[in-house]
């Protein structure tokens, strides 16, 4: 299941990075051209459009802010998905707390945040930076939070080189660009990889999820149904052997 949750997430993304990439070139086409704003507010008039007087960069600007934007719907909407599957199936229950970001809660409650020094870490922070964008862009929020998460972020820019070597990026919230969609589609997806390799499963609370009523009818072949149930979970969760064995046999008692 935890598999199905990635896929999704990778799914989402290639949608919302295919669109942005397509706004992008349109973008930095309409920016080569370098037309003025009778220019431009011409063309607007053949598809009877009327565009409000704004500069080509300021517009430009807030098209690429909102490929944050785009990306922020997508890993909230995965974080949603992720921590409902947690309190279904895994140990390790940890409350959130007021005014704490999904984010924030949920790698607290899967990583060891006290290894700053770790790559999930550094997903961790490129994330939240852009976060933060996503909040300044959405309710105009108080740039001192963005400020002090991109002072932060920037001290691991060495790292973020080496993990994204192709990138220019982070930029800070006026200089916003390509690359930092880039950058953050790219680490959202290395971070949810980290946050599911980290799942710890109640075995009980597995087993449960399991409808034994379905293997009833075949009550007198055990191996049978013992197969049958481990190919359940093979697919629906990654389990070692002692952990399959111990929700098959759980299972079978209930049968």
């Amino acid at each position: 299941m935890e598999q199905s949750l990635y896929n999704k997430l990778k799914k989402d993304l290639g949608l919302s990075d295919a669109v942005n990439e397509y706004i992008e070139v349109l973008v930095r086409k309409f920016a080569f051209e370098s037309l003025s704003e009778t220019e431009f507010q011409k063309i607007a008039a053949i598809y009877n459009i009327k565009v409000n007087d704004i500069s080509v960069d300021d517009a430009i600007s807030k098209i690429r802010r909102y490929y944050i934007v785009s990306v922020y719907q997508i890993q909230e909407n995965f974080f949603i998905s992720l921590n409902d599957y947690l309190n279904r199936y895994a140990k390790g229950y940890r409350e959130k707390k007021d005014g704490e970001s999904m984010l924030k809660y949920l790698c607290y409650r899967l990583l060891d945040m006290q290894k700053v020094n770790d790559e999930p870490y550094l997903y961790y922070l490129i994330c939240d930076y852009y976060r933060l964008v996503r909040n300044y862009v959405v309710h105009i929020e108080d740039t001192r939070k963005i400020e002090n998460a991109y002072a932060v972020v920037k001290e691991r820019s060495v790292d973020i080189s080496n993990k994204f070597p192709k990138l220019t990026a982070p930029n800070n919230i006026g200089e916003i660009a390509f690359d930092d969609f880039v950058l953050y589609s790219r680490s959202l997806k290395k971070l949810a990889k980290k946050l599911l390799d980290e799942v710890q499963y109640d075995l009980d609370k597995v087993a449960k999820s399991i409808d034994s009523r379905k293997y009833s009818k075949q009550a007198n072949s055990p191996n049978s149904i013992r197969n049958s149930i481990k190919f359940e979970l093979q697919i629906s969760f990654r389990l070692n052997s002692v952990e399959t064995n111990y929700v098959v046999e759980k299972i079978m008692k209930e049968i």
